[in-house]
């Protein structure tokens, strides 16, 4: 396999991956500083997410090994975690996660976006600085385009992250100190009849969970590309949803104007 080759096919996945919600980010919001703390924190509680769910994933795997059972137990994990620690960035940094629309969104973008450099981005330049000489690169076959879907799958997340961002927010908007919100049977997020907006975290938990479940089982029983194209749809279909009601029920109250 041809080096440059590999190489092209990283760029390009790094572009995909990466470059989209950095270039959307500074379109949308500038260089406001305090959004920007908004994005960093994002990534930083992704980075905390990670670092404590690796504890049991490294546990899990010295006792099972790598089986299918196990991944299912470690994709629930990421789950609970995830989600559990968006919570805590609200919470805990309400003032500069969620006291405004454009931070919840910046939060999320920048969830996502970590996701993206360390998961990612970081993992295929090492890969393509290290390999060139590799002998193993030559009996590699079809490892461009695993790289290529590696990109677009980070888009996919990025985008997914942020939707989770929102829920999760509309879980716990109610119990954030010094925000406007509005009356919760005046603004229900999934239902038109009232109900407690924590169950939003577990709805969270459980979406988290399942778009890594699905995309396992897409993967083990109909491959890699027709994974990507069902794991699309679902994307497609949660952020049509999600869009769709925060036109009716947007993130603060809107403003009657003078």
């Amino acid at each position: 396999m041809a080096y440059e080759l590999v190489l092209a096919h990283g760029i390009i996945a790094i572009i995909i991956g990466f470059v989209p919600a950095i270039v959307f980010t500074i379109w949308r919001f500038g260089f406001k500083r305090n959004l920007w703390y908004s994005w960093l924190l994002g990534g930083l509680f992704w980075s905390l997410a990670l670092i404590i769910r690796a504890i049991p994933f490294i546990i899990l795997m010295s006792i099972f090994g790598a089986t299918r059972y196990t991944i299912y137990i470690i994709t629930l994990l990421s789950g609970i975690f995830e989600t559990v620690f968006r919570t805590l960035l609200f919470l805990l940094f309400t003032k500069f996660t969620a006291d405004t629309k454009e931070k919840v969104i910046m939060a999320g973008l920048g969830w996502g976006t970590f996701e993206a450099i360390f998961g990612h981005t970081i993992p295929v330049l090492i890969f393509i600085l290290f390999s060139r000489d590799s002998k193993l690169m030559l009996q590699l076959d079809g490892v461009e385009y695993i790289i290529l879907l590696g990109g677009y799958n980070h888009l996919l997340n990025e985008i997914f992250h942020l939707m989770m961002m929102i829920m999760i927010f509309y879980g716990i908007k109610y119990k954030l100190k010094d925000i406007d919100v509005s009356e919760p049977i005046c603004e229900n997020f999934y239902s038109k009849d009232p109900r407690p907006a924590w169950i939003w975290i577990i709805i969270v938990a459980i979406l988290q969970f399942t778009y890594g479940f699905l995309f396992i089982i897409f993967i083990i029983f109909l491959g890699l590309y027709m994974a990507y194209i069902l794991i699309t749809v679902f994307i497609g279909i949660l952020v049509s949803y999600i869009l769709k009601r925060i036109k009716f029920y947007p993130l603060f109250p809107v403003k009657p104007e003078d």
